[in-house]
């Protein structure tokens, strides 16, 4: 090495030491020296600090003759970095190797390096295996330290999936969680755990108690993990948060954790019914009237209902045939009421009935049924006895009016008499 390279090395050396040392220099030993000549200092020095896992980083390595003046000349010095994890040469072209020719007594060299740490590297202190020979000595190895951590430890709850994406009262599902580590260094003790405690949450976990524990996650690495969930056959149909929490450490021992919630829809599908609950006897040629009832026979409830009662074959409708009935609950229901011309001699109307409402999630439904009413002929009622049924009401009706009719007069009329009798 000539005299000009020798100062330039000198100078690029007190530069370093004074501008990067006390930023990123790791606590330094006494200096290293190889074989019975080359020394390495310790104090190691390199750019950014610390190092991220999967990141790239300069490296710089001071070496020197340790000989006082006028002592022993060393030559034909050759330093490199091996290739070792978690450090590699982060230009694939560069061997790593410098060739630093002769040291002086006391004479220094500076040498720099372009080195990348593995993606999956532990925290805290990783050795650097740096060697150097010489013309009367072979490789000789010494280990440099260089603190490794990753800047964010960041475990990702990336998505949540409801399989299937709506559960039915007194079902079951599975819900899966997907976690990617976008930390540069690799994650441990991760626990997952569902919060299913509140007693307003209609679902309990099946076979898991509601937590996954993963021992490990490299950096990047995306896993997911499923919870099978049973809902409550009582439950109403809505959607429900659950707490969730996520815990876990990097390689430092530092802990994390994160708190978030995931949605559990709950729908029961509507399920409602079109009867005729009561009506007038209906014959041909004669007006009556009929009472339509729509049932929800589903477990949740239904609301803003309107039915409209639509003309068909055989009659005709004498009166407007929508109406609103508003809210059913699980279980009841409303009537609507209808005033019928038969002008048919068939034995069977059959009436369509229209409907629309919302369900608990208000998505609109509507539906047509058809309602069947019978229809009696003259012969069928004088054979059945129907009208006398009704006719034997009747009579017993009037008899009851003329009877208190009659009373009353006798007694206007006794009054009378006795006025007169008076006088």
């Amino acid at each position: 090495m000539n005299g000009k390279n020798v100062f330039a090395v000198i100078m690029a050396l007190a530069v370093i030491t004074s501008t990067v040392a006390a930023v990123n220099a790791t606590p330094s030993n006494l200096p290293a020296l190889l074989g019975s000549s080359v020394r390495v200092s310790r104090a190691t020095f390199y750019e950014p600090y610390p190092i991220g896992p999967g990141s790239a980083f300069d490296f710089w390595v001071r070496v020197d003759n340790p000989n006082n003046a006028g002592g022993t000349t060393i030559r034909n010095v050759e330093c490199k970095v091996e290739p070792h994890y978690p450090f590699y040469s982060a230009d694939p072209a560069d061997d790593m190797t410098r060739f630093v020719g002769t040291l002086e007594p006391t004479q220094q060299a500076l040498l720099k390096f372009k080195l990348r740490a593995d993606g999956n590297a532990a925290n805290g202190n990783n050795n650097i295996w740096f060697s150097c020979k010489t013309s009367d000595a072979g490789w000789v190895r010494v280990e440099l330290a260089a603190y490794i951590k990753a800047r964010d430890a960041v475990l990702d709850l990336q998505s949540v999936n409801l399989e299937p994406s709506e559960l039915t009262p007194g079902g079951n599902g599975k819900m899966a969680f997907t976690l990617k580590n976008k930390a540069n260094s690799p994650l441990s003790n991760i626990v997952l755990k569902l919060d299913l405690s509140s007693t307003t949450l209609p679902v309990s976990p099946v076979g898991s108690g509601g937590y996954a524990n993963l021992p490990r996650m490299q950096a990047g690495e995306e896993t997911t993990t499923t919870f099978e969930l049973l809902v409550s056959p009582s439950a109403d149909s809505g959607v429900y948060k659950i707490p969730v929490s996520l815990t876990y450490e990097d390689d430092l021992g530092t802990r994390y954790s994160s708190n978030s919630t995931a949605a559990v829809v709950v729908y029961s599908q509507p399920d409602t019914m079109a009867s005729l609950e009561r009506s007038d006897l209906l014959r041909a040629g004669a007006k009556s009237n009929a009472v339509i009832a729509i049932t929800n026979k589903g477990l949740s409830d239904i609301k803003r209902l309107y039915a409209t009662i639509r003309d068909g074959e055989g009659y005709s409708l004498l009166q407007p045939p929508s109406t609103y009935l508003g809210d059913i609950d699980s279980n009841d229901f409303q009537t609507i009421e209808a005033t019928l011309f038969i002008n048919t001699s068939e034995s069977h109307i059959r009436v369509p009935v229209e409907y629309t409402f919302l369900d608990a999630f208000n998505r609109q439904h509507t539906k047509t049924e058809v309602v069947s009413m019978r229809v009696y002929s003259a012969q069928e009622i004088t054979a059945l006895q129907l009208e006398q049924a009704t006719g034997g009401t009747n009579t017993i009706i009037i008899v009851i009016i003329a009877l208190v009719a009659a009373y009353l007069l006798y007694r206007k009329f006794i009054k009378k008499k006795r006025l007169v009798e008076q006088k």
